[in-house]
């Protein structure tokens, strides 16, 4: 919908990190660091047929940079891996030259040996693919929207602690933007919602953007623990500069 002169999402919910805001964290361009790996986050556990995934850097001051998303619907582990590798080949080759791709982190899931095949994701990726995810340092749904969560409320050197590139990465924007959502539960006594996101199309590439962060160094930054609620403050609340 098209509200005070910019673009926005409506669902009938609550979004799940309310701290974004489309017009400061959604760009459309973001410079690729020549010196710095590429990250993978990703959301693949065992049998999931909608695996998905964030190929981001993080700045040496902190930025972190969501550079591009690969998402899948109704495919296996395999097709994943070649559209992954197909995505760094193309889009980063000369990271890919230079051994600076490959490495990240997704659901503990993928840790798990799938009961048909016998195998793990995560090894198969690694064999197959040379992809070396490791399981992310947690699988708490809270922990993985803080790590989205505190990035946005971060001023790094005058810029925000993440950037989106929306053209590139259409789904996890949109889902940030409020796609991705606690359902209203239609009961009576107020506004009540869900305790957990909607599992939704963009549900999948914010997980794995979730995964990925935490890996990245936002476990370390939240002390290992989450003890506290995700801050739920209004779209109109958001001011990048407090």
């Amino acid at each position: 919908s098209y509200w005070q002169g910019v673009y926005t999402f409506v669902s009938d919910g609550r979004r799940v990190v309310p701290q974004y805001n489309p017009q400061v964290h959604g760009v459309d361009h973001i410079p690729i660091l020549p010196d710095e790996p590429i990250y993978i986050g990703a959301d693949i556990g065992g049998g999931t047929l909608q695996p998905s995934a964030l190929l981001f850097q993080k700045h040496p001051r902190g930025l972190y940079l969501a550079h591009r998303e690969v998402v899948c619907f109704d495919m296996g582990v395999k097709r994943f891996g070649e559209l992954v590798v197909d995505a760094l080949v193309k889009h980063f080759p000369e990271h890919v030259k230079r051994n600076l791709t490959g490495t990240g982190w997704g659901d503990p899931a993928g840790e798990k040996r799938d009961e048909i095949f016998e195998t793990k994701s995560f090894d198969f990726l690694r064999r197959e693919f040379n992809i070396r995810l490791e399981a992310a340092p947690s699988q708490d749904p809270k922990m993985r929207i803080a790590a989205l969560a505190g990035p946005c409320e971060r001023m790094i050197d005058g810029k925000p602690g993440i950037l989106v590139n929306r053209k590139n990465c259409p789904m996890l924007h949109k889902g940030l933007s409020g796609a991705w959502y606690y359902k209203r539960l239609m009961v009576s006594g107020g506004d009540r919602y869900a305790d957990k996101p909607f599992k939704g199309p963009e549900s999948h590439i914010c997980d794995g953007g979730g995964y990925g962060l935490l890996g990245a160094g936002e476990f370390d930054r939240l002390g290992g623990t989450f003890k506290g609620s995700v801050q739920t403050q209004a779209d109109g609340d958001f001011d990048v500069f407090s």
